[in-house]
């Protein structure tokens, strides 16, 4: 899955959040044990975090430049985020191990779409002429 959205240079950073998400969920896939570092709760609570960061970080930029479809992206944002929350909710520790995979599976097609959402927003930001 090619997780960027072709941002401007100077929004970069946002394309490069995408890329740690989709080490994270690499991570995810791999977990194995219930215990230490290699934790799988932790790993999801981290990257549930990192997601949520990020989609404030798009929605600080999207308020700031005057985003005509703010109000929709962030409803999806908001339906991403809520969709992932649950799925990691259903899970206690063993069954996070169990089927981290499939978890990972299901928070990267969340986030397939939202890569897909991201690409107008990439698209608005490199069309227009935008003022600091």
């Amino acid at each position: 899955m090619g997780w960027t959205a072709g941002y401007p240079e100077r929004f970069r950073f946002l394309d490069e959040e995408h890329a740690e998400i989709g080490a994270m969920l690499a991570a995810l896939r791999s977990v194995s044990g219930p215990e230490g570092e290699e934790n799988p709760m932790l790993v999801s609570r981290r990257l549930f975090k990192k997601i949520a960061e990020h989609a404030s970080h798009e929605e600080d930029l999207m308020k700031k430049y005057d985003y005509p479809e703010q109000e929709l992206h962030e409803k999806y944002h908001q339906h991403v985020i809520h969709s992932i929350e649950l799925i990691l909710q259903l899970f206690n520790r063993k069954g996070m191990a169990e089927h981290g995979a499939a978890i990972a599976r299901h928070i990267e097609n969340k986030m397939s779409e939202e890569m897909f959402v991201d690409h107008l927003f990439a698209e608005f930001l490199t069309g227009s002429d935008l003022r600091e």
